[in-house]
């Protein structure tokens, strides 16, 4: 912590990031000791639970490997059903594969589709046409310029996708 801090890391991320007084002077280690306890396991690592903040007991917890992990500032945060929570953890939370999530959020879907595995995407199952370079083309025909069936190529519409991604086999 105090190596982070005084300039000792090459991270950046610790340029503007302090010590609270009360761990910095002769008795900081056992005011550390006493806010925040000794080392749960040795697993355990100090973290910082808002890392645009400093050191101090109000901001600091043992933290588990994973749970740094899902701590950094380049995690992804998805806000869903009232909770915020990295990626990763929805992906637990619902045993569900990571990926697939930020596939979902790639394609566009909201925070709530994403957590609920489904678009409210209405579409039209009666549409049999659809407008290609100027010209009304059947849903049969869409589908094999596409070489995939009609259910695959009205799913991609469905997803949101345009006319021209779904002809294409992926989005732009």
């Amino acid at each position: 912590m105090h190596q982070r801090c005084s300039g000792q890391s090459e991270r950046a991320v610790y340029k503007n990031i302090e010590v609270c007084e009360r761990w910095n002077w002769a008795t900081g280690f056992e005011n550390f000791l006493t806010d925040m306890g000794p080392k749960p396991t040795p697993r355990h690592s100090l973290d910082r639970i808002d890392n645009a903040k400093g050191y101090e007991p109000d901001n600091c917890r043992w933290a588990t490997p994973n749970q740094q992990a899902r701590n950094r500032h380049n995690t992804t945060l998805l806000t869903a059903q009232g909770q915020t929570r990295p990626v990763s953890e929805w992906a637990d939370l619902l045993k569900i594969d990571y990926h697939t999530l930020r596939m979902r959020m790639r394609l566009g879907w909201t925070a709530e589709e994403v957590v609920a595995g489904r678009r409210e995407v209405p579409v039209d199952r009666s549409r049999r046409f659809f407008r290609v370079e100027g010209q009304d083309v059947s849903l049969a025909d869409c589908a094999e310029r596409a070489g995939v069936t009609k259910a695959t190529f009205l799913g991609r519409i469905k997803l949101g996708w345009t006319v021209e991604e779904a002809l294409q086999g992926h989005r732009s």
